[in-house]
């Protein structure tokens, strides 16, 4: 009889111990994986945060930079083509006034 109530106590012993180590255990693995889920997830939104800020921020430099280059650009042609009028005019007046005072001492020496 007592074998019996021996082995009766060892088997609830153990299913007892089962149940308790599979809850603990399960607990155990969900906290574990809850932290591992929220490390991983925490990784992938930073990751993507630093892409998509990357992406924004280099497509804002380029407008800024092409903004600054066409302001430039724009800035440099007009004063080349400032300088190339003043230049051309400057020519085209000699010219002319050679041109008239060529014809005046004509004029004057004719006379």
């Amino acid at each position: 009889m007592d074998m019996q109530i021996d082995m009766l106590i060892d088997m609830v012993m153990n299913m007892v111990m089962d149940m308790v180590m599979s809850s603990v255990m399960d607990m155990v693995m969900s906290m574990v994986m809850d932290m591992v889920m929220s490390m991983v997830m925490d990784m992938l939104t930073n990751t993507v945060m630093d892409m998509v800020m990357s992406m924004v921020m280099d497509m804002v430099m380029s407008m800024v930079i092409d903004m600054v280059m066409n302001v430039a650009m724009d800035m440099v042609m007009s004063m080349v083509m400032s300088m190339v009028m003043d230049m051309v005019m400057d020519m085209v007046m000699n010219m002319v006034m050679d041109m008239v005072m060529n014809m005046v001492m004509d004029m004057v020496i004719q006379t």
